[in-house]
This record gives C-alpha cells, sequence and structure tokens, in this order.
C-alpha cells in the first residue's frame, strides 16, 4: 500500500508506517539535517528506506502532481509549537501553524486514510473550534466504507496501523 509523509523529520514515523505494511512513495521534509540523515540512511542500504522519494523543502512548495497513481495512507507531523501547553497557544495565528498543509494533502492527492501525530494539547477546550475545523476540512477521504475513527490515542493504544485501517484517524500524542 502507497504511502505519502509529511514533516518527516529525521523518519522515525514513516520507519513504523513501513513496518507496518506501506510504503512510502515521497516522504517531505525541510530541515537539512534531517534530510541528510534520510539520504545517509539510504546510502548506508537500510532497507526500509529503499525507495523512498525525499522531498527536501517545505511542504508549502510540494506539488502533490508529482504523484502519480493512488494514496492509500498520508501521514506525518506537523509542528505542534501552536498548540503545545508550553507554548503560546496561537493556534491558527501561528505562523508554524500547517494543519492547513495537511487538508491541502488531503484535498489534492485524497488518500484513503490519514494518520496525524501531535501534542495532547490539540485536542484541549482552547482550540475546540480550531480541531472541528481541521476535522471538518479533512473529510474529503476516497470512501471505502470503512468506519471513520477521529480522536485522541496514545502510542501505547495503537499496537499498529494494519492494512485493514483504512479511514480517517487524527492521532494525538
Amino acid at each position: 500500500m502507497r504511502s505519502v509523509e509529511l514533516f518527516t523529520g529525521a523518519g522515525g514515523l514513516a520507519l513504523g508506517i513501513e513496518k507496518a505494511g506501506f510504503h512510502h512513495h515521497t516522504v517531505v521534509e525541510r530541515d537539512k539535517d534531517c534530510c541528510e540523515t534520510i539520504r545517509q540512511n539510504q546510502r548506508n542500504g537500510y532497507p526500509l528506506l529503499e525507495g523512498w522519494r525525499l522531498y527536501p523543502g517545505d511542504v508549502k512548495d510540494f506539488e502533490y502532481s508529482a504523484i502519480k497513481g493512488e494514496v492509500d495512507l498520508l501521514a506525518g507531523g506537523p509542528p505542534c509549537q501552536p498548540f503545545s501547553i508550553g507554548g503560546k497557544h496561537k493556534a491558527h495565528e501561528d505562523r508554524r501553524d500547517m494543519f492547513p498543509q495537511v487538508v491541502r494533502a488531503v484535498r489534492e492527492p485524497r488518500p484513503r486514510a490519514i494518520m496525524v501525530e501531535n501534542v495532547k494539547g490539540l485536542t484541549r477546550k482552547t482550540f475546540a473550534n480550531y480541531f472541528s475545523y481541521i476535522v471538518l476540512h479533512s473529510a474529503t477521504l476516497k470512501s471505502s466504507g470503512e468506519r471513520t475513527r477521529i480522536g485522541r490515542s496514545t502510542a501505547r493504544g495503537w499496537r499498529s496501523i494494519t492494512r485493514r485501517a483504512v479511514g480517517q484517524v487524527l492521532s494525538t500524542t
């Protein structure tokens, strides 16, 4: 099953998704050191990174038309600072808020499923309206007849993403 990951970092979530049976068509990351880590792991022959197309740039500049064919899973961990308990709590007013880019990624390649990792603070009452906005604007997934699940989870609550895990998952840690 094909996947695309945004805000990849050094690839931790991406590796877990690969181990669960998905294969990343593209991974998008703007941090130069993280991109170099991915490239070095590819040069070293780490098998789970085989075939990853790395887009080393800002997700805002990524063209989803470069992805040919179906996308089964869109995954990623957009910056958490706008929602973090330790932050300034600016949500959509914070320039680091990348959820509009997640919404764009859902609308353009229209994946069958999404998984977004972020901080628990995103689901606080303070951000309830914005969280609802994110969910509403992400509701353009291809219908598969599977149940939609939206909510908060911890890593302990998930053993792995399975091939049957098709639907919408917004997961916060």
